[in-house]
């Protein structure tokens, strides 16, 4: 079929195999334009898995014998798909369906591992740090992504104030740090920021193969001191938190018609509370902020037994699983009004597999905010 083949100008994509017939798939993603916005999510899903085939297809001729492969995506549908063997979208289960009769037939155990794209590496880190791609990768992923887009602004307010000094801001000096520390100071920004600020910098010269024997400086150490002594170091202030129990979630299950008016966002904190209850998962494992994110719940990631005794959640990504490796919990049916099961029934029914489990009306991302606002 020649529309399976590839779009001008894909890139090649690299494998590496192992001794022990351990054969990585990385696809760094084929970034086409922008479709109409009706059907991005079904031309990036088709996109992916065309990837996938295409890299079999030029890989396989070149291994004897039968192989695991491994093959990277950053699209979680894509890799719940292959997981599952199948997918809503027709066009995209074409391709599904050769990319299972190839390894069918040259004998490859796929395993699928979502790996999101803010995790590739940026070229311009790469081409700072003067090391090899190998070693660069490892560098880069040796901070969580989240941790990454912290820094990221506190280093562009070094970059600047250094700019407006006529100095470079990697490497530091101990007079371009001190001055910085003091310029903090004036925004009232507190000891505590400020030394979490000095560690973000630091930790960027460490990326970079630059010393770091400025920030053990002891005239730099005596500022700092300086600074404690001046505006002080306040004890974090403890919250008040209040562990879920059975008889606090059936408060907050009949307080949802008060707190919350619509019946669509009613359904989905109900199953959200039930879920999180049952299956002891935090805020962050059930919200997302935005269509694609590695860590949503879909429709399709839960599973219902034929008697609907019990269901099964896919957990695809959380802060205790850093390799993506994915967690399926069983969810037991109990004969009350938080029952997890009819809760997510509820929710699941009316919805396609390739759906968001929880999404409130209007299209609005299920956040954090959002949901912490209805449960406080």
């Amino acid at each position: 079929m020649p529309w399976l083949q590839p779009p001008p100008r894909m890139p090649a994509l690299p494998a590496q195999a192992s001794d022990d017939t351990m054969s990585n798939a990385c696809w760094q993603g084929y970034h086409p334009p922008s479709p109409q916005e009706g059907n991005l999510m079904k031309d990036i899903c088709f996109l992916e898995a065309l990837a996938v085939l295409e890299a079999l297809r030029h890989f396989s001729p070149l291994w004897a014998g039968p192989r695991r492969v491994v093959v990277h995506v950053d699209n979680a549908n894509i890799e719940y798909g292959l997981h599952k063997g199948s997918i809503c979208n027709p066009q995209t289960q074409v391709l599904f369906q050769a990319i299972f009769a190839l390894c069918l037939w040259q004998h490859i155990d796929l395993i699928p591992i979502c790996i999101s794209s803010k995790a590739n590496l940026p070229p311009s880190f790469l081409g700072t740090s003067g090391l090899s791609t190998a070693v660069t990768f490892l560098l880069w992923n040796g901070l969580a992504t989240s941790t990454r887009a912290r820094s990221t602004p506190v280093c562009s307010n070094f970059t600047t104030f250094a700019s407006s000094r006529c100095c470079h801001p990697f490497l530091a000096s101990e007079t371009l740090l001190i001055e910085w520390v003091v310029a903090q100071h004036t925004t009232s920004k507190t000891y505590g920021s400020i030394k979490r600020d000095l560690t973000i910098i630091k930790s960027w010269h460490i990326d970079l193969g630059l010393s770091t024997v400025v920030f053990d400086s002891e005239c730099l150490a005596r500022v700092m001191w300086g600074l404690k002594r001046v505006v002080g170091d306040p004890l974090p202030i403890t919250k008040l938190t209040l562990t879920l129990t059975l008889p606090l979630l059936r408060q907050l299950l009949c307080a949802l018609p008060t707190v919350c008016p619509s019946r669509h966002n009613r359904q989905m904190f109900r199953a959200a509370f039930c879920l999180a209850f049952a299956c002891f998962l935090c805020s962050g494992e059930l919200t997302w902020e935005a269509q694609g994110t590695d860590n949503m719940l879909m429709v399709g990631s839960v599973s219902f037994a034929t008697d609907k005794s019990f269901a099964t959640v896919t957990i695809l990504a959380s802060k205790t699983d850093p390799f993506w490796q994915g967690a399926t919990l069983t969810v037991p049916a109990v004969q009350l009004s938080t029952c997890a099961v009819s809760a997510l029934n509820v929710v699941c029914r009316s919805w396609q597999s390739s759906a968001p489990l929880f999404i409130l009306e209007g299209n609005r991302p299920f956040d954090r905010s959002s949901f912490v606002a209805t449960l406080c």
